[in-house]
């Protein structure tokens, strides 16, 4: 069952005019709310707000995405409670009309996360996860397959047709069309292997590496440069002593921070260098000329590695003026991308 949903704007109020940011918000108490602002951070315009018990899985991780003519947002929705052996994520994407309102589920997406609108705005590429854990004797859940697989859904239809294999430990999870709409930009990662940013062709020809130990790949509006996310792991032991017995806390951090490269090869520019801390979730404004992002601090607190005590960044192309537009510590935030569409352009950042 969907979680609650109250609180949106009313449907119908014009969106403000020039550059609008869309941000994900997600707080512990259980509450989620869908909103722009413009360029500087400003003139917030709440498009969804969201409560229930499990609307904080919303927001970390799970970004939504606009759809090519601007009128719409793709998002990813928690509707039930997952046991440990569950073998299908509880989620389900869904859409948000830019002009306010409730979410509107979409059949045919359940255990569906991570949306990417086809630049005709027909098709929406997610993906999903295939799980299957056991019980061991001590009774704890022990994952013995994991695979996340591409799909395609046709928005006329609701039908959803599979584009990769399920396979154990390999996982693909889209993150950007080409503007011709003829390649899916995905990241790839088998097993314990780096990741790769690979592009999948419509015309049957094999899929291209776009970036070796890349993550996230997003094309620039005009297809020829290509934004993602590089970075080491990292892993931080946390040692605590209680009444009965010292305990140890793991957490194992990819590193990232954003770089571009032409499409075509060569061009590499590492654009952040953001000391203890991770970027996520680049995307370029309509002009092609900036990027927003998500940066996170992963070893601030325990709830950081969930997204929660973050900052939404933008920086243009070539690296320069890097500008904090959004921080919290407690919610999660994240960066949705630029609202497409003429006169939405953001261009440059002044510095």
């Amino acid at each position: 069952m969907l979680c609650v949903l109250a609180g949106a704007a009313p449907a119908g109020a014009e969106p403000p005019p020039g550059p609008r940011l869309l941000i994900s918000k997600g707080t512990l108490g259980g509450r989620f709310e869908l909103f722009t602002v413009d360029g500087s951070g400003g003139t917030r315009e709440t498009l969804a707000k969201a409560s229930g018990k499990d609307a904080s899985v919303f927001a970390p991780y799970m970004p939504p995405a606009w759809s090519p003519d601007g009128s719409q947002v793709a998002v990813t929705l928690h509707y039930r409670a997952s046991s440990p052996n569950a073998r299908r994520l509880p989620f389900k994407l869904a859409l948000v009309s830019a002009e306010g309102g409730d979410p509107v589920p979409l059949r045919g997406t359940n255990g569906g996360f991570g949306p990417v609108f086809s630049p005709d705005g027909g098709t929406i590429a997610f993906a999903r996860e295939r799980r299957r854990s056991k019980r061991r004797r001590n009774g704890e859940w022990r994952q013995v397959y994991g695979s996340t697989s591409i799909w395609m859904l046709d928005l006329t239809t609701g039908n959803a047709t599979r584009l990769t294999p399920w396979r154990n430990r390999l996982h693909q999870t889209p993150s950007s069309f080409s503007p011709d709409g003829s390649r899916l930009a995905f990241t790839r990662v088998v097993g314990s292997k780096p990741p790769e940013a690979i592009a999948m062709a419509f015309d049957g020809t094999a899929a291209t590496v776009l970036a070796k130990d890349a993550l996230e790949p997003v094309y620039s509006p005009d297809g020829k440069s290509l934004a993602f996310l590089r970075g080491p792991v990292r892993t931080r032991v946390k040692k605590t002593r209680s009444k009965d017995e010292p305990t140890e806390t793991t957490t194992t951090v990819r590193m990232t921070d954003v770089y571009v490269k032409s499409v075509g090869g060569g061009g590499l520019r590492r654009l952040t260098r953001t000391r203890n801390a991770l970027e996520l979730s680049p995307r370029w404004d309509p002009s092609g000329q900036r990027l927003a992002y998500t940066k996170v601090m992963p070893f601030r607190s325990d709830l950081v590695v969930l997204g929660f005590g973050d900052a939404v960044m933008e920086i243009n192309a070539d690296g320069t003026c890097t500008t904090k537009l959004l921080s919290a510590r407690r919610p999660a935030q994240f960066s949705g991308g630029w609202q497409p569409g003429p006169g939405r352009e953001a261009g440059p950042i002044a510095c």
